[in-house]
């Protein structure tokens, strides 16, 4: 018998007392009914007491059974979990007596089901992976050179015309690196149209990660990068075709540079302020940064002088600019 309990109990029979007191009294006794009428109320409201006492250690008790308890599966919820585990182990039966007459393919079925990442046992993925690690070790080659032109201004194809040019070819790589998922579909890849085209994509994939992750970007590194692939680039950028291509880009970094740097404190700006800032295009003056469409020239040079290249960069500009005005 729990404590609440006993309380309801004795406040009960303590009413009941007090009525039977109360029954038995003489009515001239005023005095001492008075007296009695005060006990039997203070009963009352014991009585009152003692089962709002109970109903709290009731709920208490309700509660604590709830969260302690663990509640039974509803019968529905458990025949369909059976009828599941008994579906499945069916399914498991099937595909032993399955594997078991490949005859050989067993270590393949398990390599499969232990890659976490099923894009690596795609035919697609495995021929992107080998399309990059060919064009990988054409690196800084004259073909390696010819195919990334071809691919950061857009041919399709030898006798196609450029589709981009100048600052177009600027949003061939996103500003952020970005993960690419392989299209669903790229058509019959025997096809040499569609495999030019799935082999492009592939490559591409390869300079942005090679921008993006760029070993190092130090004076010295552009300066020996630039000075063994010059003949490459030279090779492959007639005149004609520099002047259709790049020649505006080149241009507007030079003189953006050269209007920079006349100024005293441009050191002291660049370190205070970058392309995200609303004074940024404020310097040199508002009327020099406007005759530019894009803020990119400025960005630009603001990203030289944060890696300490831009002499170097700047000189290489100069010697392309000076190479085709001859």
């Amino acid at each position: 018998m729990t404590f609440a309990l006993q309380i309801l109990i004795a406040s009960i029979i303590f009413c009941v007392m007090t009525l039977l007191v109360l029954g038995i009294q003489k009515k001239g006794y005023l005095k001492h009914k008075a007296f009695s009428i005060l006990v039997l109320m203070a009963s009352v409201l014991f009585l009152f007491g003692a089962l709002f006492y109970g109903y709290l250690e009731f709920t208490t008790y309700k509660k604590r059974a709830q969260r302690y308890t663990k509640q039974d599966d509803n019968i529905v919820e458990t025949i369909a979990n059976a009828s599941i585990r008994e579906a499945e182990l069916k399914a498991f039966e099937y595909f032993h007596n399955y594997r078991n007459s490949l005859n050989g393919y067993e270590y393949f079925l398990i390599n499969m089901s232990q890659n976490s990442y099923q894009e690596q046992a795609s035919y697609l993925y495995t021929l992107q992976n080998k399309i990059i690690e060919q064009f990988k070790s054409e690196e800084y080659s004259q073909d390696y050179w010819n195919k990334v032109f071809a691919i950061v201004f857009q041919q399709k194809d030898s006798s196609a015309p450029y589709l981009k040019s100048n600052y177009e070819v600027l949003y061939i790589i996103p500003a952020d690196h970005e993960y690419r998922e392989l299209e669903d579909d790229y058509g019959d890849l025997n096809d040499a149209k569609n495999f030019s085209y799935f082999e492009a994509f592939c490559n591409l994939l390869y300079i942005e990660g090679k921008l993006k992750d760029f070993d190092s970007r130090s004076a010295e590194r552009m300066q020996t990068l630039w000075q063994y692939n010059k003949a490459f680039i030279y090779t492959f950028f007639s005149k004609t075709k520099y002047d259709r291509l790049c020649k505006q880009v080149v241009d507007d970094l030079i003189t953006v540079y050269d209007r920079i740097v006349a100024e005293p404190g441009y050191k002291t700006f660049y370190e205070q302020y970058d392309v995200s800032d609303k004074e940024f295009l404020d310097f040199p003056s508002r009327e020099f940064t406007t005759t530019y469409k894009l803020s990119w020239p400025f960005s630009f040079w603001d990203r030289r002088f944060s890696e300490n290249n831009n002499e170097q960069v700047y000189n290489i500009l100069k010697e392309i600019q000076e190479h085709y005005s001859n």
